[in-house]
This record gives structure tokens, C-alpha cells and sequence, in this order.
């Protein structure tokens, strides 16, 4: 219960600035509809009740799972194993990150359906395992992270000749959207368990660093690739981004459909995990199971107050904003 109430505490912080300053704003300058104000009020006590129980449930469970996984991963001292598991894991924890999921929809919204949500998550979740995978092997090699910085950057400063100025904003957002409230504590946790089997003299924590910069390169090399080999030099922003109208009801199924999706294939990753030995107790088996089980509550309701009203005023401020500017 302490760990609970600590979420509410630093959720309630982030999340009432934002509802201060919308209704300060509103009063002020934009002057919403105060039935836009309402939905957006509920949004908000659902994103601050669903994110708090998310963020316990990513403590129990998504964390745990990470340095398992990751301390599993390097026990067979196989590079390949390391860099396909590191791969599968990094795609699973950035598929299903919710504020990339937002992010997908939002784009999707703006460019009028020419650039899918799932496409966009689909890819930027390559990106994300393929460039962990890279970030986990370096830990072990003990490669330079300046050289690879510098490789990296280089390649997105290539690809990002070939694609116009419109997509490359929405490329370089993937990256801010993947680093989420998931996959942050998940890649660290990960990190942490291979970096702590090789370390001779606890230095896992700073060899761990620098993983979460190297996966967002991925996300947004992913991103380039796609805008070059499909048809985004036309891409224009500022597209239809639907009613302003919300029913709680509808969005609250899509959000747990879309929650299922994403929180399923680690509750698979986890069980698979517990055939190889060293496993977890019964008593840390079912917490780490009690924990998914908030992380998918908490998810729900969060994706539920984003779709059902907190987006919808950040549209609708944005719009009015630009009506009144001088």
C-alpha cells in the first residue's frame, strides 16, 4: 500500500500542473466548450488512477522480469543468444509502451490515415529490438559507446536527407515516445541483470547506462527506413484528427484490446522464461503475476483517459491557440 500511495503522490504532481494549467488557460485565452472541459477532467482522474496502478504494476512484475531475463540471457555465455533474446524482448516491451501507442494514433489522426498506428508502433518496436540487441552485446564486448554514438548518428544524419522535412519531425517524436513508462525501467532492469553476470567489481549499473540512447537511434532509424521505401514526400500534417466527441464506453474496450495485445506476449516471454533454471519461487511467481495483472488494469484506464478526453483538449487548446495568435 506505501508503494501505491508513493504512485499517486508523483502521478497527482505531473497530472494536476496539466489540469491547473488547461483550466487556467481555458478561463483565460482559448475558452473551450465546458463540456470538452468535463471529458477532459475525466480523462484525467482516469489517466492518474491508470497510470499509478500501471507504474506499481511495472514495479512488481515488468521490472523483475527484466533482470531475470537479462541475468538468464547471459548464463549460456552465447553472443547469439544474448543478441536474439535481447531483440525479441526489446521488441516486446516497445510494443506494447503506451505513450508509443499514443503516439501511433496521434499520427495516424494528423496524416489522415496515410501513416497506420500499427505500422508505425510495428516498426519503431524493430528498431527498438534491434538496436537493444546491439546496446546488450556491447555490454558484454565492452565496445567503445562513443564510436557506436558516432556510427549511429551518422547513419540517421544519411537517412534523413532522403525523406521529407514533414516526416522527419514525426521520425525524431518516435524516439521521445518510445522512452516511456515501460520501456525505460524494463531496458534498464534488463541491462542492469546482463551487465551484473559480467561484472567483476559491480560496475553493472554504469555499464548499463547508454542503452536507452542507443534503442532510441533504433526507433528512429526504423522510422527513416520507412519513409524511404514508402510514400511519405507527399506527407502532409495537420489532417482530419476526428470529433471532438468522445464515448467512454467504445474507447474503454479498444483500450483493452489493445492493452491484451501488448501485455499477452510478456506474460508468454515470462512463462516460457520459467523453464530454464535459475527460476523464480512460487511466492515471486505469483507477484510478478498480481503485478501484470495491475499493469493491465492501470493501462486500460490510462489509454481510456487519454483517447476519452485528455487528447481531445490538447486539439482542441492547440487549435484555438492558433486562431488567436496575433
Amino acid at each position: 500500500m506505501h508503494d501505491f500511495l508513493r504512485k499517486l503522490r508523483d502521478v497527482a504532481f505531473s497530472v494536476s500542473l496539466i489540469v491547473i494549467f488547461v483550466l487556467v488557460i481555458n478561463v483565460g485565452v482559448v475558452h473551450v466548450e465546458w463540456k470538452y472541459i468535463g471529458q477532459f477532467l475525466i480523462g484525467a482522474l482516469c489517466v492518474f488512477l491508470g497510470l499509478s496502478i500501471f507504474l506499481l504494476g511495472v514495479d512488481i512484475s515488468i521490472t523483475p522480469i527484466g533482470d531475470h531475463m537479462g541475468k538468464l540471457m547471459t548464463r549460456s555465455n552465447r553472443k547469439w543468444i544474448i543478441a536474439a533474446g535481447s531483440l525479441v524482448l526489446g521488441f516486446m516491451v516497445a510494443f506494447a509502451e503506451p505513450a508509443l501507442m499514443v503516439y501511433g494514433q496521434q499520427v495516424e489522426a494528423v496524416t489522415g490515415g496515410m501513416l497506420a498506428s500499427i505500422l508505425l508502433v510495428a516498426v519503431v518496436a524493430i528498431g527498438i529490438g534491434l538496436l537493444v540487441a546491439v546496446a546488450a552485446l556491447r555490454i558484454v564486448k565492452g565496445f567503445s559507446i562513443k564510436i557506436l554514438f558516432f556510427i549511429l548518428y551518422l547513419i540517421i544524419f544519411i537517412l534523413a536527407l532522403f525523406v521529407s522535412s514533414n516526416y522527419l519531425a514525426i521520425t525524431f517524436d518516435a524516439a521521445a515516445a518510445v522512452t516511456g513508462s515501460l520501456v525505460v525501467p524494463f531496458l534498464l532492469a534488463l541491462t542492469v541483470g546482463i551487465a551484473a553476470f559480467k561484472s567483476k567489481q559491480g560496475s553493472a549499473e554504469e555499464d548499463s547506462f547508454g542503452l536507452l540512447g542507443v534503442a532510441t537511434t533504433g526507433a528512429i532509424i526504423a522510422m527513416l527506413f520507412l519513409g524511404i521505401f514508402t510514400n511519405t514526400k507527399n506527407l502532409e500534417s495537420g489532417g482530419a484528427v476526428g470529433s471532438a466527441e468522445i464515448a467512454f464506453l467504445p474507447t474503454l474496450f479498444r483500450s483493452m484490446r489493445d492493452v491484451s495485445f501488448s501485455i499477452l506476449p510478456i506474460i508468454f516471454m515470462f512463462i516460457a522464461a520459467q523453464i530454464f533454471k535459475p527460476k523464480f519461487s512460487k511466492k515471486k511467481n505469483l507477484r510478478v503475476f498480481k503485478g501484470l495483472i495491475y499493469a493491465f488494469i492501470g493501462l486500460t484506464i490510462f489509454l481510456t483517459g487519454v483517447n476519452g478526453g485528455f487528447m481531445t483538449i490538447g486539439r482542441l487548446v492547440g487549435k484555438n491557440l492558433s486562431l488567436n495568435a496575433p
